[in-house]
């Protein structure tokens, strides 16, 4: 089904500006196509959705010099785009909703470890920083860079190893680190 819109530049007649009917035409077919691509966590801004999708539509109309048509296909893509785009804000803002889809307030979560937490995590760190220091060189490079998260492969790369020799490195180098842990009452 196609709505038909028209273009208030395309003629000076004062009827043919974008009729409210239209519009009005246009909008639940826009709410639909929002209710079943929305995300549960967004149907709270599902009205704000609509609206930025139908301002998409008046704008296409503006920069248009003639009658337009939309067939659903056009608006499903204009409003999985104005979807889209309002992830990718709330991801880049990193907002989180402080109430549920029924109003009710939801439980804001601490991300800051507490003080004994941190303390906790750096004298971890220091036990495994001195345990990476006992290990014979090759094997504390091998294991430092495959705990940084480099593959074998780039290991043996950065290493100047072979690949085999790389594989071997982390393995046995893992497994010193694992018993100088154990030693210290440390399970990894």
């Amino acid at each position: 089904m196609a709505t038909k819109l028209f273009n208030p530049s395309a003629t000076a007649a004062p009827d043919a500006a974008i009729s409210a009917e239209a519009m009005d035409r246009l909008r639940p077919r826009l709410e639909r196509v929002l209710r079943k691509i929305c995300p549960p966590w967004l149907k709270s801004q599902s009205d704000d959705l609509v609206q930025v999708a139908m301002l998409r539509l008046v704008d296409v109309l503006a920069a248009s010099e003639q009658e337009r048509t939309f067939n659903s296909s056009y608006l499903y893509k204009v409003a999985y785009s104005a979807l889209v785009d309002e992830i990718r804000r709330l991801r880049r803002r990193r907002e989180v909703a402080i109430e549920d889809d029924e109003g009710e307030p939801m439980p804001i979560e601490a991300r800051v470890p507490d003080p004994e937490a941190r303390t906790a995590g750096s004298q971890l760190r220091d036990e495994i920083a001195e345990c990476l220091k006992r290990l014979i060189a090759p094997r504390r490079a091998a294991v430092v860079l495959h705990l940084h998260g480099h593959s074998a492969a780039e290991a043996a790369d950065l290493g100047g190893w072979g690949l085999k020799q790389a594989r071997n490195l982390i393995q046995r180098g893992r497994a010193d680190l694992r018993a100088c842990l154990a030693g210290k009452g440390l399970q990894p």
